[in-house]
Parts: structure tokens; C-alpha cells; sequence
């Protein structure tokens, strides 16, 4: 959590000194250096700008403080990451829940990860929207697929908690 703020388990540093360290991380080895910039920008600034309180304090604070490790879903086998031919669908139900299905590819952290940011549509329309929740929850079904490194790809067949709950689900992305 080198950029992120204090207030939520990060050290509050700027983002010269995030890139960095990234970028010694690098020298010594990438793939390291990867999952450090998943988890400190990817997993982590989307629920900062977009998130809850409650999700901040619960998904952030996890990655930030090194005690989980978080992943971020956008690429899709047939649309890579162009969000505009995205098939992973993000359906509403009567009580504000989510369900969600698709395919996601080169998941870094996919295999190991507590929580995932991911991205689903919802409205054609609209584009995509992008959620924030624990891989594995009661009822939830997160497929990865064989990997021989911390990458993978994904079947999703889950449910997310509904959005007014806090602490799960939808992120207040405009659409």
C-alpha cells in the first residue's frame, strides 16, 4: 500500500515514490514487481476513488496492510481488454444483489487472491461496471483454471451482496 492513504493501511507515499519502487522491485524480479502494481494500483484504486467507506476499510485495508492479496478481472478469452465487447454479465436481482457469470483471462493474484475486483456489464449501453468482492463466498462459484504461476484464467458463476450493503458488490462507477 505504498500510494495508498494511511487511513487506510498504506504508508500515504506519492506515486513517484510508488513507480519507484516498483521499479527496484522490478530489477530483482517482474513478476513480483506485477503483483505488487495489481494489488497497489489495479485492486486498489478503483474501490479508493469509487468504493464505500465500509469497502475501503475492508477490501483496501486487507491489501494495503500485506495481509491478503487482492486481484483485478478485465480481460476477457474473446474480447482480451476491450471493455466494450465484454460477455461477462452482471445481472440485478429483486434484492439488489448481483449475479454474475462469464470468462476472464490472465487474472494476476487469480489463484491465490481473497478478494477481486472485476468488471461486468450490466447495460450494454451503459458499458461496463466494475465490482469489488471476496473470491469465495457461500453460494459463490470462482473456477480458476489450472495455472502453473499466479496467474490464471477464470469461470465465474457468483453472487454479489447488494450495493447498499457496504461491504460487497457494486462500486459507484458512473456509467
Amino acid at each position: 500500500g505504498i500510494a495508498v492513504p494511511e487511513a487506510y493501511g498504506g504508508s500515504g507515499g506519492d506515486t513517484v515514490g510508488y513507480v519507484l519502487a516498483v521499479e527496484e522491485l522490478a530489477r530483482a524480479c517482474s513478476s513480483h514487481a506485477v503483483i505488487m502494481s495489481v494489488n497497489n494500483s489495479l485492486f486498489c484504486n478503483g474501490i479508493l476513488k469509487f468504493g464505500s467507506e465500509a469497502q475501503k476499510q475492508l477490501y483496501v485495508r486487507a491489501i494495503a496492510e500485506g495481509r491478503e492479496i487482492g486481484a483485478f478481472a478485465l480481460t476477457e478469452p474473446q474480447s482480451g481488454s476491450d471493455a466494450t465487447a465484454m460477455r461477462c454479465k452482471a445481472v440485478r436481482q429483486s434484492d439488489g444483489s448481483y449475479v454474475i457469470n462469464g470468462k476472464k483471462s490472465w487474472i494476476t493474484s487469480g489463484p491465490v487472491a481473497k478478494y477481486i475486483v472485476l468488471f461486468a456489464m450490466t447495460d450494454p449501453d451503459k458499458g461496463a461496471r466494475e465490482y469489488a468482492c471476496p473470491m469465495k463466498c457461500e453460494g459463490d462459484r470462482v473456477y480458476p483454471e489450472p495455472a502453473t504461476c499466479p496467474v490464471c484464467n477464470m469461470k465465474l458463476e457468483l453472487v454479489a451482496a447488494p450495493p447498499s450493503s457496504g461491504e460487497q458488490g457494486l462500486l459507484s462507477v458512473p456509467a
